[in-house]
């Protein structure tokens, strides 16, 4: 796994330290700062990797129910 920087772990071992640092932005923060945005009245554009986005549609459609913008590129 490709993380915010190299990781000391061998490639064919779990970064279990990447893997947190990546499943708590799509478990809690992808959900915490439309809230946000939400209270304080302000619309946002969300930059993501279109393949990322498209495995979770739930965030996809709760970014823009909600006014946002989604910019998104397609890393192929």
């Amino acid at each position: 796994m490709v993380g915010e920087g190299p990781s000391p772990v061998p490639p064919d071992r779990r970064d279990r330290v990447n893997e947190s640092f990546f499943g708590y932005g799509g478990r809690a923060c992808v959900w915490r700062l439309p809230r946000i945005f939400r209270e304080h009245g302000v619309r946002a554009t969300f930059l993501a990797c279109a393949v990322a986005r498209g495995h979770d549609s739930a965030v996809e459609r709760a970014s823009t129910d909600e006014g946002h913008d989604v910019l998104g590129h397609d890393p192929a």
